[in-house]
């Protein structure tokens, strides 16, 4: 089990996720609503992609922390369910990094970001079978939070990125992903006394 510090710091890493992943979809949605008056360079877009940094690296982190809490529990699951969500957050933050950096073009984002939520989402269904100390009600925010990422990313590829159904999708994992983020926080926090 992991020290009261680490637990402190992971608790602080989920709400620090929590609350990126909650500013990257309002900068997200201003930075769209702008685009007929200010034109795709106003300062919601760099905010949007900041953001989608943090919370993917942040993400990483509460991943890898989850793990150490219950690698002993269910060694298996916990292992490749820690790893693909590690490379679904690296693969998100690292895209994304490339892109504000102007070393990869916006399009490489479209398929790698779902991709990447996608992976995590996988992940995550892995630890939460993994994790029998989480309440019922966390494990099952969980799920809908992983379904919903895998969902984005079959719905973008089957009817397009830009359709409906995959913003749908995309909400229910944002609001879900956040409510998980901020019960695994708590969960830390816990652990931690």
């Amino acid at each position: 089990m992991p020290s009261s510090k680490f637990l402190r710091t992971a608790s602080w890493a989920a709400y620090l996720t929590a609350a990126a992943t909650i500013i990257s979809l309002i900068s997200l949605i201003v930075f769209f609503s702008l685009i007929p008056t200010l034109g795709t360079e106003n300062i919601f877009g760099p905010i949007n992609d900041f953001t989608s940094i943090v919370l993917a690296f942040l993400g990483a982190f509460v991943a890898y922390a989850l793990y150490l809490s219950v690698e002993k529990q269910s060694p298996g699951p916990a292992k490749i369910g820690v790893t693909l969500m590690l490379i679904g957050n690296l693969i998100l933050g690292t895209i994304q990094t490339l892109f504000m950096l102007d070393i990869v073009p916006l399009s490489a984002t479209t398929y790698t970001g779902p991709f990447g939520v996608a992976l995590a989402g996988l992940g995550l269904i892995l630890l939460s079978r993994a994790q029998s100390s989480l309440s019922t009600r966390l494990v099952r925010i969980m799920w809908i939070a992983a379904t919903s990422g895998i969902l984005v990313l079959l719905a973008g590829l089957i009817t397009g990125w830009d359709s409906g159904l995959t913003s749908i999708f995309g909400l229910v994992y944002i609001v879900f992903n956040t409510a998980w983020l901020v019960g695994v926080g708590r969960y830390f926090a816990a652990k931690a006394g």
